[in-house]
């Protein structure tokens, strides 16, 4: 998979910072976090120094916080960790799916 430079979540358009800049680094390494999203900016954190697959994982975990804060459900990071790593999972085993169609 590529690393996008931005998603959409819920049709709001978050920026992904994955870099070694002080932004990036303020707002991951003063909680040890792989990511984070901030809401109001419509902004996502990710560490740079991850394995391919880890970013991405870090990268659905973080859509996965998105998806809840607009539907309107309460914070839950158990519940987040299991349904990246599901979605992440679902992904990974059936990239046909995503594919070009034949």
């Amino acid at each position: 998979m590529k690393k996008p430079k931005s998603i959409i979540i819920q049709g709001h358009t978050y920026k992904i910072i994955s870099n070694n800049s002080k932004d990036c680094k303020e707002n991951l390494e003063s909680k040890d976090l792989r990511g984070c999203i901030k809401y109001p900016e419509q902004v996502i954190y990710i560490a740079p120094d991850q394995h391919d697959d880890s970013w991405m994982l870090t990268l659905v975990h973080e859509m996965v916080h998105g998806f809840l804060q607009h539907f309107g459900y309460k914070d839950n990071e158990k519940l987040v960790d299991n349904l990246a790593t599901a979605i992440f999972t679902f992904m990974r085993e059936n990239q046909n799916l995503w594919g070009p169609k034949k």
